[in-house]
């Protein structure tokens, strides 16, 4: 694996969750934020930089440490100055950027900067065997962020990662949302350092028999400075990537670019209303084409759900809209909320 030069990126996308999610365009400032990072053992991180410019662009690669400080061996080169071509991609496994040997890290991440702007970006996790596959966009960095997806029931874990690229510290309060009372840790970030925490040791949640309150929460995280989250949501050897969005996001339509059902195939949607007041959600199952999905490939379409103030839908599909049939169906989804709330 360590000989890949280049990732089919198209195959890839395929492994991406149907979160909504925009993709990861660099701010004003030409920042990209890669959240997780894995060397050793047998994982390992791909990074691929798109520049839709029409000129060179010059782009520095730092590593990091949980510590905040960029990471050090003999053999490995820290920072890393990359040029991508006009309307090009770069694309490589991270180990390979750097070279030498890195010694384990439970929260590295890796900082891009450029004087280009619109750089865009993703990451991909695997391991040697590829019996764990996925990737994501970039992160939004915010002082308030939303995690949709935290699972801890039977069979399921939640890993977080959060990243300070800022020159000074961030105190970070996370709260546990959707349970009959919100949990709450504090935490401090060190400057340009980040953490790699599981949401189950952290809250004391233990996982039960079966589906369980923690199975319809989600995870507030609030600085004081901006920060950026990652989640990786693993169980029945399945592993989804999320990344944490603005909690100022409020949305009225938010599309799911794929929707998989039936079979060995299941999509679960997770939306959260982060406004103050209850909304209306709806959401319509579509076919390829656009059309709606009807009878007798299931039996309600659309659906109308109330979500309260600060509440999260999280659903398994198929059962959502009644799906039936021998045959796997896909598509993609329509979520439309009674007012601008809604993030997912």
């Amino acid at each position: 694996m360590d000989g890949w030069r280049r990732f089919d990126w198209r195959g890839c996308l395929c492994f991406l969750s149907i979160f909504a999610t925009v993709a990861g365009v660099a701010r004003a400032d030409s920042e990209l934020i890669f959240p997780r990072l894995s060397f050793g053992g047998s994982e390992r991180t791909g990074i691929a930089i798109v520049n839709p410019n029409t000129a060179d662009a010059l782009v520095t690669l730092t590593a990091y440490g949980a510590d905040g400080q960029p990471l050090e061996a003999a053999g490995f080169e820290n920072p890393v100055e990359i040029t991508v071509g006009p309307e090009e991609q770069f694309s490589l496994v991270a180990r390979e950027i750097f070279g030498g040997t890195v010694p384990a890290d439970d929260g590295a991440w890796i900082h891009a900067t450029s004087e280009s702007n619109d750089l865009a970006g993703f990451f991909l996790y695997l391991t040697l065997a590829l019996n764990v596959f996925d990737g994501a966009d970039l992160p939004e960095q915010a002082s308030s962020l939303v995690f949709s997806e935290v699972r801890v029931d039977a069979g399921f874990d939640t890993e977080l990662n959060l990243v300070n690229p800022n020159p000074s510290a961030a105190q970070v309060t996370l709260t546990l949302m959707g349970g009959n009372t919100p949990v709450v840790r504090q935490l401090a970030l060190p400057a340009q350092g980040a953490v790699r925490l599981d949401a189950a040791d952290l809250f004391g949640l233990a996982p039960a028999g079966g589906a369980n309150t923690a199975s319809a929460r989600y995870l507030l995280a609030e600085a004081n400075a901006e920060i950026a989250g990652f989640a990786f949501v693993q169980g029945a050897g399945d592993l989804l990537g999320l990344n944490a969005r603005p909690a100022t996001e409020r949305l009225e339509t938010i599309f799911f670019p794929q929707l998989a059902v039936l079979g060995p195939i299941s999509t679960e949607v997770a939306v959260v209303n982060n406004s103050n007041q209850t909304v209306l959600v709806t959401l319509r199952a579509r076919r390829p084409d656009g059309e709606l999905y009807g009878p007798p490939d299931l039996t309600d379409n659309p659906v109308t759900r109330s979500l309260g103030a600060g509440e999260i839908l999280r659903a398994d599909l198929e059962e959502l809209f009644g799906f039936t049939g021998n045959l796997s169906l896909e598509g993609w989804l329509e979520v439309v909320s009674s007012s601008e709330a809604i993030s997912a």
